[in-house]
């Protein structure tokens, strides 16, 4: 997020709105699915929360509370805090899930709302 063509700085954007509105393609995908977002609190150390769309449709509003560090667990873990800032925003199949699965997604657009 917020990286400059050809630049190798990692930026980063302060959250605003409700959540993130995310556009997706998502076709044939047996896989779980999830959005992802980054922040980082130094330039070596990130931390990774998601929110899992696996069922959802392409637009999909995710309030910045829904995502959390593993979204994939129950209980979840902790919630993503709108006072960090976000480096990195992506749409993920995870590595568990990969072993017999098809899938052909792409992240066309984010942006809070």
């Amino acid at each position: 997020a917020n990286q400059a063509v050809g630049s190798s700085v990692i930026g980063s954007i302060a959250v605003t709105g409700t959540g993130l509105k995310v556009t997706f393609t998502n076709t044939g995908t047996n896989a779980t699915l999830r959005v992802q977002i980054s922040t980082a609190a130094s330039s070596s150390a990130t931390t990774d929360y998601c929110f899992d769309v696996s069922t959802a449709t392409s637009p999909v509003k995710i309030p910045w509370s829904s995502f959390h560090l593993t979204c994939y667990n129950t209980p979840q873990g902790t919630a993503f805090s709108t006072a960090t800032p976000i480096t990195k925003i992506a749409l993920i199949v995870p590595s568990s899930n990969t072993l017999n699965a098809t899938f052909n997604v792409c992240l066309n657009e984010a942006s809070s709302y």
